[in-house]
């Protein structure tokens, strides 16, 4: 078998010079292990791609065993050995597509789909697998091609008759597939998020989408949430459906679910606020303005991501010291401040600790500091 040459943590290439098994994807499950964790006893979600010339394109599932080696499918057998035999300087490349390095929040969730079965009425409930296809009407090819890779699709339907959500997926490839459904003849494949079933699916009436007008939306089609003439609050819709979907996340996908719920606690604020003041209980209403949740998540996600989740002031980082994701966002321009509405963006935001949060909310000789005029008070207190 011809050596394989790393491309990232998640895919490979495999030349087809010097391999002698023509018909094996590779040998044993250990001889990819330095590509990515490819579990013993797992099926996994594998794009195998030839040249664009011999027009070759596989994603489907494969076993993972130990010792056990690894076949193309077989009805592709014959021309994949052929195209070997005859080209070898070519190659193919193997890309691992469910991996659960992406972390979701609930701002992914771009797209709504209502979705039936016409013999059973019910779709999509009863796949073991953590992924699908989801078909899309015949006569609308372009909107099976509109979300994007890694783009969260929720997904609707009746279920025991009552209006439910069942599932959030995404897509985990551009590419368009042939349904064998007849009057749905495209499809995307997708991977699943978080699924319910038939016993504990979501009933749309319990959540905030209650007050949304779902059934204007084309059956089968996808329909972005801002489109959905009477959803307004597009965070708060998606915040709640990322809550009563967060028993459901499938195991792979848990992180990004624990992720978001922990940095979602640190930003609720209960209003009104029930306080002690010289012993007797006192109702305190607050007038606040409002605060787009949303892209508080998103600077934390990637802050996460990128595995710098510390204080932007001292540095100080809850992961070292504490092993916990806490930290605390700060907007450079006090939204209190600010007159009417503005536009935020992840630049407008930092990451800070409780104590220096705490101080850049605090005057000093009647004006608040900066960012940089906090770590050189700090440098200086320190040099002393």
């Amino acid at each position: 078998m011809a050596r394989l040459i790393r491309l990232s943590n998640t895919s490979w290439k495999q030349p087809f010079k010097d391999r002698k098994k023509e018909l094996h994807l590779w040998n044993t499950q250990t001889e990819v292990a330095f590509y990515c964790s490819l579990k013993n006893e797992t099926k996994r979600l594998l794009n195998i791609k030839f040249e664009d010339r011999f027009n070759i394109n596989i994603t489907q599932e494969f076993q993972i065993t130990s010792l056990t080696q690894i076949y193309f499918p077989k009805d592709l057998q014959d021309k994949i050995q052929d195209i070997i035999f005859n080209n070898p300087e070519s190659y193919f490349t193997v890309t691992v597509l469910d991996t659960s390095e992406t972390l979701y929040t609930p701002s992914d969730i771009k797209w709504f789909k209502s979705v039936t079965n016409e013999e059973l009425g019910e779709a999509y409930l009863d796949f073991d697998e953590n992924n699908f296809i989801l078909s899309f009407p015949n006569k609308h090819r372009t909107n099976a091609q509109t979300p994007n890779v890694d783009d969260i699709i929720l997904i609707y339907q009746k279920v025991n008759g009552f209006p439910a959500f069942t599932h959030l997926v995404t897509p985990v490839t551009d590419e368009l597939i042939d349904s064998e459904r007849i009057n749905y003849r495209y499809g995307r494949r997708v991977k699943i998020i978080a699924k319910a079933n038939r016993n504990n699916y979501i009933n749309v009436s319990s959540t905030l989408w209650r007050k949304v007008k779902l059934s204007g939306v084309t059956q089968g089609n996808v329909c972005r949430i801002e489109n959905i003439g009477s959803a307004d609050n597009i965070d708060e819709l998606q915040l709640n459906i990322w809550e009563w979907f967060k028993n459901h996340f499938v195991p792979g996908e848990r992180q990004s679910e624990a992720i978001t719920s922990s940095i979602i606690k640190e930003l609720e604020i209960t209003n009104p606020d029930l306080t002690v003041k010289e012993g007797e209980l006192k109702l305190i209403t607050h007038i606040v303005k409002e605060r787009n949740r949303t892209i508080v998540i998103e600077k934390k996600r990637q802050a996460i991501e990128n595995d710098s989740l510390k204080c932007e002031v001292c540095s100080f980082s809850f992961p070292e010291v504490y092993q916990s994701i806490f930290i605390e966002c700060h907007h450079i321009t006090p939204i209190s401040q600010s007159e009417g509405v503005i536009e935020t963006t992840l630049e407008d935001l930092a990451l800070v600790c409780a104590n220096c949060h705490r101080m850049l909310h605090t005057k000093f000789d009647g004006l608040y500091l900066s960012i940089k005029e906090l770590q050189i008070r700090i440098q200086n207190i320190v040099n002393q």
